[in-house]
């Protein structure tokens, strides 16, 4: 914890000083360029955008055809209290679920930029929808709110339609205390409420947020603020938080209630080390100390129970990307495996398990042949889906 006081202590200071807006300056343009190139160029787009204009209100042609559903309601601009600003989720139900039954509601959330349609293209495809039909789930894609780069960049692409950034502890790099124009956390509790208003036979004892990178970062600030209303939280490749026992930047400190947690993480990923490399800290050192604050604020023991070396069923071999820089988040995961900790079941209740992919990976969802076990595998680890 020496090295998380340090950091705490250190980083308030850093981005008060003179030199935050050239740090936020040098990542953020970091952030974009290789964001841009992970993501725009890495997957082809499987989803069939058709006809759609951007129109928040509506989504892809070939998602409606997944039988994906959009949701909006307005929320308060927190900037301007006489204005509201609109807010979107897409929905999927699957079909079979008893009226009267109870069944697990699974939010997951994009990573930074990304709209809902575009998480679920370039990290999740149909996978997710699959698993619910399968497992008998309800499934939400949610939606940040401007500002996205992404969206910014390509305003005549309807592809890059609504893309956000999740108000999470933390502002967007590059920005002030305007970034915070809405309260995300509150999204959140109307996305579920809004599920329940429905009529979904929603069990209330099982909702699960389950996030990418910046949606990681956000799932993290979920499990500070309103943990009595989740099962469990997944972060995935997530931006370094901590529990709410400790003050962090936009989040006020209080007690931390227990709920069941889950993290996959590479101590080498090839995004987030760099950045933080520039902001002179270590991303791997720092998930360690976030691990522990969390395994600490959740009051579970020390020792893990189980490790685990899952085996690497996929092996990319020669030529699977180029051997130059054009490529780093592919050369990081060439032959990786992932180690798997399980935790004891805390005094609080609260569970813990940790999935750590080494040596390196690159930023995104961990995909792997077939593309549905490790989605599958996540999810039942911290949501207790039977499979």
């Amino acid at each position: 914890m020496k090295l998380l006081n340090e950091f705490h202590k250190g980083a308030v200071a850093f981005f008060r000083s003179g030199i935050k807006a050239l740090c936020c300056k040098i990542l953020n343009g970091i952030w974009i360029s290789l964001l841009t190139v992970v993501c725009a160029y890495a997957e082809p787009r499987a989803t069939e955008v058709g006809n759609y204009d951007g129109d928040p209100t509506k989504t892809w042609d070939g998602v409606v055809k997944a039988g994906v559903q959009v949701r909006t309601f307005t929320q308060p601009d927190l900037l301007n209290p006489d204005q509201a600003v609109l807010r979107r989720y897409l929905q999927y139900v699957p079909k079979g679920l008893h009226r009267h039954g109870k069944y697990p509601l699974v939010i997951m959330l994009p990573g930074a930029s990304l709209s809902a349609e575009v998480g679920r293209e370039w990290d999740w495809g149909d996978r997710v929808e699959r698993l619910a039909d399968r497992e008998k789930f309800l499934l939400v894609y949610a939606n940040s709110y401007a500002p996205s780069d992404l969206t910014n960049d390509n305003p005549n692409d309807p592809f890059f339609a609504n893309g956000g950034y999740w108000r999470a502890c933390f502002n967007k790099p590059g920005t002030g205390p305007e970034f915070f124009s809405v309260d995300d956390v509150d999204y959140l509790k109307t996305v579920i409420r809004k599920v329940q208003q429905e009529g979904l036979p929603v069990d209330k004892k099982r909702i699960y947020l389950m996030g990418m990178s910046n949606g990681g970062e956000m799932v993290q600030r979920a499990a500070r603020e309103m943990p009595e209303l989740l099962a469990g939280v997944g972060a995935v490749m997530p931006v370094y938080s901590l529990p709410a026992n400790v003050e962090w930047f936009a989040c006020g400190q209080r007690p931390q209630l227990p709920l069941d947690m889950m993290f996959i993480y590479s101590p080498g990923d090839t995004l987030l080390e760099r950045i933080f490399a520039d902001a002179g800290f270590a991303y791997s050192e720092l998930m360690q100390d976030s691990l522990t604050a969390w395994r600490e604020a959740l009051k579970i023991p020390e020792q893990r129970k189980k490790i685990s070396f899952l085996p690497n069923r996929h092996i990319e071999g020669k030529g699977y990307c180029p051997s130059d820089d054009s490529a780093p988040w592919a050369q990081a995961s060439v032959n990786s495996s992932i180690i798997r900790y399980d935790y004891p079941r805390g005094a609080s209740g609260a569970r813990l398990a940790v999935l750590e992919i080494v040596s390196a990976a690159g930023h995104a969802w961990p995909n792997h042949a077939p593309r549905l076990s490790i989605l599958r595998y996540s999810l039942t680890m911290v949501f207790a889906i039977k499979i």
